[in-house]
């Protein structure tokens, strides 16, 4: 196993509203095909049990710098 993936964190649906500054119905909005507000460079959450689900919190952060140097807000 590398480093990357010994440190790898998975972040719910919380830790990422903090790191978006996006709301929960918007982090969810990011991630459906069908919203008009879709956008398919959102990292994608995964299962984590029958009723959890979590974001790869690199993935998240990188969307954000994506953002910032975009100068979208």
């Amino acid at each position: 196993m590398n480093t990357a993936q010994q440190f790898r964190q998975i972040w719910r649906i919380s830790d990422v509203c903090k790191a978006t500054g996006l709301s929960r119905t918007a982090v969810y909005d990011k991630g459906n095909k069908n919203s008009k507000y879709f956008d398919p460079r959102f990292p994608a959450r995964f299962r984590l049990s029958a009723r959890s689900v979590g974001w790869d919190a690199n993935l998240v952060d990188a969307w954000v710098q994506e953002r910032q140097a975009s100068g979208l807000n």
